[in-house]
């Protein structure tokens, strides 16, 4: 049954909403030193989501708990473990939800309602407009979305079913897409016939880039080094990072070659699977994105949008301006 359970939460996570989940097996070693009675309050399990390590919590009667309590147990577990903490509940009314949610609990309510503040992430399941609560940061499907809608092809107008057959997504995560956007104002959905809703967006090309930039995150999930690559994976890749930095700027060429391939890519776990890869050097640089970079550009190199999401952080004053120069000169 715990399989089954992590089996539903890896689903709803992963294939709805573009989050990786993977389970870590139980709690033993994470949870030694806790007080019996808050081992025995919840079923305790690890998993990492996004690249984070989280225990799960799972109260044995989520109908009959006192949330107050419960929100005061979880802040327990997290100071005396050291650890990212998520409550999963079979059920949550507004009220129960309103306390965690002021007291920044991790929570959720698997197929219904996600609240991640860790993460930045804060979803709800209950339609495009109502009770979506806002979000700090958008999520990967939501972010590759709009980087296509920018660069590829206008999406303004389309119907979100034709968008979902476009973007090889499921209805369920272009509905979770659409509604982060219209909670930040960036798009509004109408009715057309008796289940068509269709798309318009607020802002368009540069003014739209700049609306969202604050929402975006680098598209690197995990960067690995190799000597070893066959032909094949450049087929499922592109170039990025300093690579593709000197290919569209001033900005001289590293020896060092580095690609950009979706998380998912059944050529990076094979690479995995080989045991080439590493966290430290060689001559190849692996970046693991969380959207795949092969839908946003027809070249060789990355999209130019999320080339420059990789360097958000940078301090380097000359990649800043060359990226902007680049940016300035997209056909917006």
């Amino acid at each position: 049954m715990q399989n089954k359970g992590n089996d539903n939460l890896k689903n709803y996570l992963s294939n709805n909403l573009g989050i990786t989940y993977e389970y870590k097996g139980n709690a033993e070693s994470a949870i030694k030193s806790l007080p019996i009675y808050l081992k025995n309050s919840f079923q305790m399990q690890l998993c990492e989501i996004e690249g984070h390590d989280f225990l799960i919590l799972h109260p044995s009667d989520t109908l009959q708990i006192n949330i107050s309590q419960v929100a005061s147990m979880a802040e327990k577990v997290n100071q005396v473990c050291k650890i990212n903490i998520i409550l999963k509940l079979d059920s949550l009314d507004s009220s129960r939800r309103r306390t965690l949610i002021s007291n920044k609990i991790n929570f959720i309510v698997p197929d219904k309602q996600v609240y991640l503040p860790s993460l930045c992430i804060l979803l709800n399941e209950r339609g495009l407009k109502s009770g979506i609560l806002p979000v700090e940061k958008f999520l990967p499907s939501t972010q590759y979305l709009l980087l296509y809608h920018l660069q590829m092809d206008s999406l303004n107008g389309k119907q979100l079913k034709d968008i979902a057959n476009q973007l090889q997504y499921s209805p369920k995560t272009v509905s979770f897409c659409i509604a982060e956007l219209i909670k930040a104002n960036i798009c509004d959905v109408s009715n057309i016939g008796r289940s068509g809703k269709l798309l318009s967006f607020n802002y368009q090309g540069k003014e739209l880039w700049g609306r969202v930039l604050t929402k975006l995150n680098s598209p690197i999930v995990h960067i690995w080094y190799t000597d070893y690559l066959v032909e094949d994976f450049k087929k499922a890749a592109k170039f990025t990072f300093d690579t593709a930095l000197s290919h569209q700027t001033f900005i001289s060429n590293s020896k060092q070659i580095s690609f950009a391939i979706d998380r998912n890519s059944s050529m990076l776990k094979s690479l995995k699977q080989k045991n080439v890869l590493n966290e430290y050097e060689g001559k190849y640089r692996i970046e693991a994105w969380s959207y795949n970079p092969i839908g946003l550009t027809i070249d060789d190199d990355v999209d130019p949008l999320s080339l420059s999401l990789c360097y958000k952080n940078s301090d380097d004053e000359r990649v800043s301006k060359e990226l902007g120069i680049l940016i300035d000169k997209m056909k917006w």
